[in-house]
């Protein structure tokens, strides 16, 4: 896939566009050869513009740390600088295309003595997945252009 100045993602990152195939359940002691493993390097590729990027990487960053990312539209537009209705926007692409999962519920919240209380506000809950299904049409988009690129990883 070329990149601007008409280079190819790895000669401007030095690394490849996708990492070659994991084993995902070795308890199984397979591999999933045809599902993408989801990197920062892919949801770049994957996003549409830097928005959309910038909202990934940081729900990425607090998926880490806690697991699963339960911030308002309001609070995730004020951490990454961008508008409400952009953030919306992003959300709702990087859920189509599979980045990101996630459901709107309610927080549950639970105090020091024990008890529970939820907020009045539901929220999405969004996490990242670990890969892009194989049927997904944007990942057979990135496979064709790698192969294209010379970039594919070998099995």
């Amino acid at each position: 896939m070329k990149l601007a100045h008409n280079k190819s993602f790895e000669q401007i990152f030095g690394v490849p566009l996708r990492s070659p195939p994991q084993p995902l359940n070795s308890s199984l002691g397979g591999t999933m050869d045809n599902e993408i493993l989801i990197t920062p390097m892919l949801a770049f590729e994957l996003s549409r513009h830097p928005y959309d990027f910038g909202l990934w990487w940081y729900i990425n960053q607090v998926v880490i740390k806690q697991d699963v990312c339960f911030l308002t539209t309001q609070e995730l537009a004020e951490k990454t600088k961008m508008s409400t209705g952009k953030v919306s926007d992003s959300r709702k692409y990087l859920l189509s295309v599979g980045l990101l999962e996630g459901e709107i519920k309610k927080a549950i919240m639970e105090l020091a003595n024990g008890s529970k209380i939820e907020s009045h506000q539901a929220v999405w809950h969004l996490t990242i997945p670990k890969t892009l299904p194989p049927n997904n049409p944007l990942a057979h988009e990135l496979e064709s252009s790698a192969a294209v690129e010379g970039t594919k990883p070998t099995k």
